[in-house]
């Protein structure tokens, strides 16, 4: 009997550290709302619109992210690759500055991974390992390439009030809309949460000890 409430209690605390793996939580999604237009995720110094941004934050748990998703166009045959990072920091400058902290970075994505050059398809970046964000705090995920002909689409639908994109041309704004993506992970819970829980089992496990057997 004590094995198998230990057990019980170790399952227990295990599906409560991990339960939202199961539901995923989404903190932002504008993916499939309708699309206005995209932004050129090229350099300005090449007469493009990039690198360009969308924000979004975390809530008031800290949240472990599994997976991006974003909408964008390309030509699959072109031969030419793009960029995504995940930055830890907001914007400092009009110009991407690499002193921004990089929490996760995709450096050399081919175009390839368009289906074909329309209509826009969903680029999805898995993480293998999950990154655990702050709790409410800011974050961007930026996109670009030199020299591509790739865009990131964007919507008049904002994935999540209170969020902004960044180009360039169009600094921290939500003039030139909300850029396409999903963000996607699952709340972690408080160690006090966890702590709680556990030591309620461990409650249980002792009163039953105590119990008189039948």
């Amino acid at each position: 009997m004590k094995v198998s409430c230990l057990v019980i209690l170790c399952a227990a605390l295990f599906l409560l550290s991990g339960a939202g793996i199961a539901n995923a939580d989404v903190i932002f999604d504008n993916l499939n709302a309708p699309t206005i237009d995209a932004w050129m995720i090229y350099g300005k110094s090449f007469m493009g619109d990039g690198p360009v941004g969308e924000s979004f934050s975390t809530g008031a748990n800290a949240f472990a992210l599994t997976d991006i998703k974003l909408l964008m166009d390309g030509d699959p045959t072109d031969g030419e690759t793009f960029w995504v990072d995940l930055l830890g920091s907001q914007y400092i400058s009009k110009v991407y500055s690499p002193s921004n902290v990089v929490l996760a970075g995709w450096p050399s994505l081919p175009d390839s991974v368009f289906p074909s050059d329309w209509p826009p398809s969903a680029v999805d970046l898995p993480l293998a390992t999950p990154i655990v964000l702050a709790p409410n705090t800011r974050y961007w995920v930026y996109v670009g390439g030199i020299f591509t002909s790739d865009d990131w689409e964007y919507s008049s639908t904002v994935g999540e009030p209170g969020e902004f994109m960044f180009s360039p041309n169009e600094e921290g704004t939500t003039a030139g809309g909300y850029l396409q993506m999903q963000v996607s992970g699952y709340a972690v819970p408080e160690p006090a949460t966890l702590f709680l829980f556990g030591a309620g089992l461990a409650g249980l496990f002792v009163l039953r000890r105590k119990s008189p057997k039948a």
